[in-house]
């Protein structure tokens, strides 16, 4: 069966949620190379536009970032001891940080709406109506479609830090439903709330600690089911995964130990070994070891000519 077949099938049986990367705000960027084009940068230039509106006097660039055998959360981690350095020491906090993040990513989003490929992209994942999580902080995909916030109502007093159960959508979800029904959902923290962009190791670290309780551990056991069941997390454990657009590289530690407690949970409770499917193109950089990882957790690699053909058969752009 051909790939296109076998993602459409997919889809129209309501078993599959989208886990969207950035990949696709990155072949924008590539193909237009309109530097006037508002469009949220990749990881690499966050970090290195960040760096410059805070002014420390740390020296990174692009390329070193790509280059320099460090992810992403530690490279954010020096920044905002970088920062705290100019300013002259006193406490630390990353919240200068993630303010900074937050408002590039407004300035940024404010174009997608006048970008023919973010809309498409936007209006196909709402006809499929099936859930979409993504590793994104921005807003783009519901500024597009004009969508609203909602809340499922089962996350504690700490959803400004952790807000799993904030979706975007035209309505709000039938809550037996989450996992068939179109919704927009931030894995890693959205712009509306600062304080839950995960940025740097502390970060990450304190967000997995938090979630440890609410998706199961050995066993198939949950401390916390009511947040499994109306969070972000239910679809992303309990339907196959399209994995577009991410990749899955060492910054993204945070979503490969979600990988590796879901393939077990889902041996456990479906009695499956395939979980579904990562997309990538022939020139994609994608290590034989990032391959093995993903097949030693049930997802099997979908292979392109060229990455940019993935756009085109899911979204009908030209990217």
């Amino acid at each position: 069966m051909e790939n296109k077949e076998v993602i459409k099938e997919l889809i129209e049986t309501k078993g599959a949620t989208v886990l969207l990367g950035n990949g696709y705000n990155r072949r924008i960027s590539d193909v237009r190379k309109d530097k006037a084009l508002q469009i949220p940068p990749s990881w690499e230039k966050l970090v290195v536009k960040v760096n410059e509106s805070l002014e420390t006097r740390l020296v990174i660039s692009e390329e070193s970032v790509k280059n320099g055998g460090i992810t992403n959360p530690e490279l954010f981690t020096a920044v905002s001891f970088a920062y705290d350095e100019v300013q002259g020491g006193g406490r630390h906090s990353i919240l200068h940080v993630h303010r900074a993040v937050a408002e590039l990513l407004v300035k940024e989003t404010a174009q997608c709406v006048e970008i023919d490929e973010i809309q498409a992209i936007a209006q196909t994942l709402k006809e499929w109506d099936i859930p979409v999580i993504t590793t994104n902080y921005d807003k783009q995909l519901e500024m597009c479609l004009g969508l609203n916030k909602y809340k499922t109502g089962y996350c504690p007093k700490t959803s400004s830090y952790y807000p799993v159960d904030y979706y975007y959508s035209d309505r709000q979800l039938e809550e037996d439903k989450l996992d068939k029904q179109f919704a927009i959902w931030h894995c890693n923290g959205v712009v509306d709330y600062v304080k839950s962009l995960r940025l740097d190791l502390c970060d990450y670290c304190n967000y997995t600690a938090w979630l440890k309780k609410c998706v199961p551990m050995y066993g198939g056991t949950v401390n916390n089911e009511a947040i499994f069941r109306n969070s972000w997390l239910w679809p992303f454990f309990n339907n196959k995964l399209i994995i577009v657009g991410l990749s899955l590289g060492p910054s993204e530690f945070f979503l490969r130990w979600l990988l590796i407690r879901r393939h077990v949970w889902r041996k456990e409770e479906k009695g499956e070994d395939m979980h579904g499917y990562y997309l990538r193109g022939k020139d994609d950089d994608l290590s034989l070891g990032q391959e093995a990882f993903l097949r030693s957790v049930g997802i099997k690699v979908l292979e392109y000519e060229f990455r940019g053909q993935i756009y085109e058969e899911l979204f009908g752009v030209g990217i």
